[in-house]
């Protein structure tokens, strides 16, 4: 650390590992039957028969159906986030505009792409941006959004972006 002294850390137990690995595919195969099935067929019952798992089971491990939710939504933001920060950062810094409609092609291809995701996760209401989050998955919709917010501003300040041709929006 800063001061000189020794940190250690510790890898995590065999036991945090599996558990980290189970909740990991709690979340897939919830994701997996959004994808199929849409909202209503993603219940616990349903993820645990995907496991081989008895319902009583997975709660060991999920508190409730909204925090299933909340934690996959939150997934699916990081996710998006990563599509949108890949689309802005193949555009030249230089070209704000550019980076602005990068982003938001992204997303617009994300959207129809994942209708079913798409409803999942913009159908709650976030806090907003500049307040502290309350959750995980807050927290996530924050991040996506000052994607957005940062390149708006990249352009604000730049005061370079013309109007798009015709044929490109």
């Amino acid at each position: 650390n800063v001061r000189g002294e020794l940190v250690t850390t510790t890898a995590p137990s065999r036991r945090e590992r599996q558990r980290a690995a189970t909740m990991a595919e709690i979340r897939t195969e919830a994701r997996a039957l959004l994808s199929t099935e849409g909202i209503p067929g993603v219940s616990l019952r349903a993820v645990a028969r995907r496991m081989g798992l008895t319902p009583a089971a997975l709660y060991r491990y999920v508190d409730s159906h909204e925090e299933l939710l909340d934690g996959m939504s939150a997934d699916i933001h990081r996710d998006l986030v990563a599509d949108l920060e890949r689309a802005r950062d193949a555009v030249d810094p230089s070209q704000p505009g550019e980076r602005l409609l990068a982003v938001s092609r992204a997303f617009r291809a994300w959207a129809l792409a994942r209708p079913r995701e798409f409803s999942l996760v913009f159908a709650n209401p976030m806090t907003p941006l500049g307040k502290e989050a309350a959750s995980e998955l807050e927290a996530a919709g924050q991040h996506m959004g000052a994607v957005f917010a940062g390149a708006f501003l990249d352009v604000l300040t730049s005061g370079t972006m013309a109007p798009p041709d015709e044929g490109s929006v």
